[in-house]
C-alpha cells in the first residue's frame, strides 16, 4: 500500500496538482478549493489499491493451502492419496471463497472512491502537516538569512520578511496556493483512507475465507468420499 502513495509533499506533485486545479475549476468563488479535482484524484489514487488487495488474497490462499496441507501430511503421512485429495479439495474450496472475497473487496475499493469520513483523525492530521510545513518555513528562513547572529534587529527584519514572502505565497488566492492547501487535505485524508481499507480487506479476508476453510473442507471431503469415481481414482495410487 504504501508504494502506492503519491509524493504529496514534492514540488513537482503540487505543481501538477495546481494545474489539474486551474483545469478542473468550476463555478468556485476565488480562493475555494476545487472539489472535483480533490475526488477526481482521491479516485485515482484509490484504484492503484487493486493490486496490493489481489496480492492480499493470493498470500492468504497460498499460506491456507500449504498450512492444511502440511497437516494433513503429519496427520495422515500414511495415507498419500488422502493428503492429495486434501490437497485438491483446499485449492477448490480457497478458490471459490476468494473469488466471493474479491468482490466484496472490490465494493469497498467503490466506496472508497467517493471521500467521506467523520472521524477527528483527518483534521488532525491536517493540522499536524499544517504545522510541520510551517516549522519548515521557519527553518529555511533563518537557514537562508544574510545577517549574523550578531546583528539581531537585521536577523529579525529578514526572517520577517521570509516569513511574509512564505504567508503570501501559502495563503494568496491562487492555484499554486490551494493546491498545497490540498496536499495537505489529500495526504491525511489518503493516511486515514488506506489505513481503513487495509483493516477492511483483513476482516474480509479472515471472516470470508479463513473462518470457513474447515466446515468446508470436512463437507468437500464428505461428498468427495460419496463420489464413488473419485475414490477410485485415488485408490489406484
Amino acid at each position: 500500500m504504501k508504494e502506492t502513495a503519491p509524493h504529496f509533499k514534492q514540488e513537482e506533485y503540487i505543481q501538477s496538482l495546481a494545474t489539474q486545479i486551474e483545469q478542473l475549476r468550476g463555478r468556485e468563488l476565488p480562493g475555494f478549493m476545487s472539489s472535483q479535482a480533490f475526488y477526481m484524484c482521491m479516485s485515482q489514487y484509490v484504484e492503484l489499491w487493486e493490486n496490493p488487495m489481489l496480492a492480499l488474497l493470493k498470500d492468504v490462499e497460498t499460506v491456507a493451502t500449504e498450512v492444511s496441507v502440511n497437516l494433513a501430511s503429519v496427520l495422515l503421512s500414511q495415507y498419500p492419496a488422502l493428503n492429495d485429495a486434501i490437497r485438491t479439495v483446499t485449492q477448490s474450496v480457497l478458490r471459490e471463497f476468494s473469488e466471493g472475497a474479491v468482490a466484496k473487496l472490490h465494493e469497498q475499493i467503490t466506496r472508497e472512491k467517493d471521500p467521506f469520513t467523520l472521524n477527528d483523525f483527518l483534521q488532525q492530521w491536517v493540522n499536524k502537516l499544517r504545522f510541520d510545513r510551517f516549522s519548515k518555513a521557519v527553518e529555511e528562513s533563518f537557514e537562508h538569512t544574510k545577517n549574523p547572529s550578531s546583528n539581531w534587529n537585521g536577523l529579525k527584519e529578514e526572517v520577517y520578511a521570509n516569513m511574509r514572502q512564505w504567508y503570501r505565497s501559502t495563503h494568496a488566492i491562487s492555484a499554486m496556493a490551494s493546491a498545497q492547501e490540498m496536499s495537505a487535505i489529500m495526504e491525511a485524508y489518503w493516511n486515514l483512507s488506506a489505513k481503513r481499507f487495509v483493516d477492511n480487506c483483513c476482516m474480509i479476508a479472515d471472516k470470508d475465507v479463513l473462518n470457513k476453510i474447515p466446515e468446508a473442507i470436512q463437507d468437500s471431503m464428505y461428498q468427495f468420499i460419496k463420489d464413488d469415481t473419485k475414490l477410485q481414482v485415488r485408490l489406484k495410487f
